[in-house]
C-alpha cells in the first residue's frame, strides 16, 4: 500500500479505475441495475449542471446590481 495523500492526481485516477471496475462488475452481475445506475448518474450530472447555471445567473445578477448601485455614487 502506498500513501495516497501525497499525490492527489494519482488517487483520483485510482478512484476512477475502481468506479469503472465497479460498473463493469455490476454489468456482469445485473445488467438492468447497471442501466438504472447509469441513468441516475446522467440525471445527477444534468441536475448539477442546471444548479451551476442557476448559481451563475444569481451571482451575475447580484454583481450587476451591486456594481450599478456603486456606480450611481460616482
Amino acid at each position: 500500500m502506498s500513501s495516497m495523500g501525497l499525490d492527489h492526481i494519482a488517487s483520483i485516477n485510482l478512484y476512477k479505475r475502481v468506479v469503472t471496475g465497479g460498473y463493469e462488475l455490476l454489468r456482469v452481475i445485473d445488467g438492468t441495475k447497471a442501466k438504472e445506475v447509469e441513468e441516475y448518474v446522467k440525471s445527477l450530472k444534468r441536475s448539477i449542471s442546471t444548479m451551476e447555471f442557476i448559481i451563475c445567473i444569481v451571482i451575475s445578477l447580484s454583481t450587476g446590481l451591486i456594481s450599478g448601485y456603486l456606480l450611481s455614487f460616482i
